[in-house]
């Protein structure tokens, strides 16, 4: 083999050599894709004046009542996951300012569904009180505070898009002090995590 054979046949070897240093540099077979999602709560709630089960959308109303006089709203659920949701059903009285509950101003709760009649529930209704971190009945709970949690402490299921409504009644002690009161109720799965500020 002469030089210059000798010569080519080495450059040829250099090239394959460094093509093989070169491919133990790269460490993926193909590009990268990314995939970005925006996941949002899996319930949404609205809320309608008497009883009214369909999904209005409304997220708040407004009516006028007496002391000693009943009021009905209904909450309506509706799970937009496409699985089943379980959570707790909450409802939270807030009194205006410098009026706080005491104990004994709801007098009694009905509760109304699809599923069930008018049904009085005030008897399995618990308060949450999250600083001693336990849940005192409703009817016998004392205490001084501007708002109350109050919820039956069982979760409850939501299949894959379910729309679940109840239609509830609330009685109010005539000896309520007058005011604006909010209420607001809430499909959740913590039972610890409200405060004024959510109001």
């Amino acid at each position: 083999m002469n030089k210059k054979t000798i010569a080519v046949v080495m450059s040829v070897v250099g090239l394959i050599l460094a093509g093989g240093a070169s491919a133990a540099l790269v460490n993926y077979l193909s590009n990268k894709v990314t995939a970005t999602t925006s996941i949002a709560s899996p319930v949404s709630m609205s809320i309608n004046e008497g009883r009214n089960g369909s999904d209005s959308g409304n997220q708040t109303i407004a009516f006028s009542t007496f002391g000693g006089s009943s009021f009905t709203f209904t909450a309506v659920a509706k799970n937009n996951a496409n699985n089943e949701v379980r959570g707790y059903r909450v409802i939270v009285l807030k009194s205006p300012t410098g009026k706080n509950f005491t104990g004994g101003e709801v007098v009694s709760v009905a509760l109304e569904n699809a599923n069930v009649p008018s049904t009085d529930i005030t008897a399995t209704l618990k308060v949450i009180d999250n600083a001693a971190g336990t849940m005192v009945p409703l009817s016998t709970w004392v205490g001084d505070s501007q708002k109350l949690i109050v919820t039956n402490g069982e979760t409850v299921g939501l299949d894959a898009n379910e729309v679940d409504w109840n239609a509830i009644t609330v009685k109010v002690n005539q000896a309520i002090a007058p005011g604006s009161y909010s209420i607001r109720s809430e499909f959740t799965n913590n039972l610890t995590v409200f405060s004024d500020s959510e109001f």
